[in-house]
């Protein structure tokens, strides 16, 4: 039976590439879901799967990669949105009651123009 449930990872630092990475497991291991890009040094993955492919996935994630150090590793269930792959996407649609806000264009990092 199909289970959804809302992954949040903490880091130290950055941790570059660590959403990719999340992605490419989660897709090897039949995960759907989203994981929306966020400004802290924080990871929401929305995954949803088989409690046998999360447990798996949860796993690979705790492995992580040589980049990155992982402080700490929620999981709780929520409601199944029945996704058809597993996305990264730039916006936090799923979760607006968190109080994490999303980054903010590049645009707007280096104004107009670049100056």
């Amino acid at each position: 039976m199909r289970k959804a449930y809302r992954i949040v990872i903490g880091f130290q630092q950055n941790a570059p590439g660590f959403r990719f990475f999340a992605c490419k497991k989660g897709r090897e291991t039949g995960i759907k879901g989203v994981i929306p890009c966020l400004r802290s040094n924080l990871l929401i993955i929305h995954a949803e799967g088989t409690p046998d492919m999360i447990n798996h996935y949860l796993e690979l994630l705790k492995e992580g990669t040589p980049f990155c150090r992982i402080n700490s590793i929620s999981c709780e269930e929520v409601r199944v949105m029945n996704f058809t792959r597993l996305d990264l996407t730039q916006h936090q649609l799923l979760y607006p009651e968190s109080t994490i806000s999303p980054l903010p264009r590049f645009s707007s990092w280096l104004g107009f123009f670049g100056f």
